[in-house]
This record gives C-alpha cells, sequence and structure tokens, in this order.
C-alpha cells in the first residue's frame, strides 16, 4: 500500500518556513501601511493649502504680513469639499506670510 500525505516532520517543517516568511513579510506590510497613512495626511494638507491659495485669491485679499485662513472657512464658502478631508482637520488652519512681495503658506495643525 502507498503512503499518500506528508508526514509529521515535513508538516513541521512546512510551518516553521511559513511562520519564518510571515515574521519577516509582517513588519515590512506594516510599515508600508504606515508610510501610506502619512502620505495621504501630506496630500490632504496640500489640498487645504491649494484651496487656501485660491480663496486668497478670488477674494483678493490684501496679506500685508501675515493672515490665518481656517479649514472650516474653506468648507463653508465652498473651496474645500468636507469629504475629502479627515473631520479633526475642520479646526486647522492655514498661515498666509507674505515676504519680499512673495506669499508663502503653510498648514497649521491645531494644538491639542
Amino acid at each position: 500500500m502507498k503512503n499518500k500525505g506528508f508526514t509529521l516532520m515535513e508538516l513541521l517543517g512546512s510551518i516553521t518556513i511559513l511562520a519564518l516568511i510571515a515574521l519577516i513579510v509582517f513588519p515590512a506590510i506594516l510599515n508600508m501601511l504606515g508610510d501610506s497613512q502619512s502620505k495621504i495626511d501630506k496630500a490632504k494638507q496640500d489640498y487645504v493649502i491649494s484651496a487656501a491659495r485660491e480663496y486668497v485669491k478670488d477674494n483678493d485679499l490684501e496679506v500685508n504680513t501675515t493672515i490665518s485662513i481656517d479649514v472650516d472657512i474653506l468648507i463653508k464658502k465652498n473651496y474645500l469639499k468636507e469629504n475629502m478631508i479627515d473631520e479633526e482637520m475642520t479646526n486647522d488652519s492655514v498661515t498666509c506670510t507674505k515676504i519680499d512681495g512673495t506669499i508663502t503658506y503653510k498648514y497649521n495643525e491645531e494644538s491639542d
């Protein structure tokens, strides 16, 4: 009679190899997910800065030194779509600073 199947040693060896592969791959996957989330957050901040830039341009706002534009205002004035940003971002702001004729924009997170 011919034996079909694996021996106990073959099964244990296979499980050990799979466990080692999982130990190597799992941290790498977690790291990639963390990097992806930070890239998403940065893209959302750039989206808010772009909306603030349009808000300043459309409303002919005078930026003499520094002004602050709340994200909530950008949403209410339809420069941002609320579903495109995280809910906790609605309390953040963008600081517009004019230095030597050039306006710079900086995203500011709300301090807890």
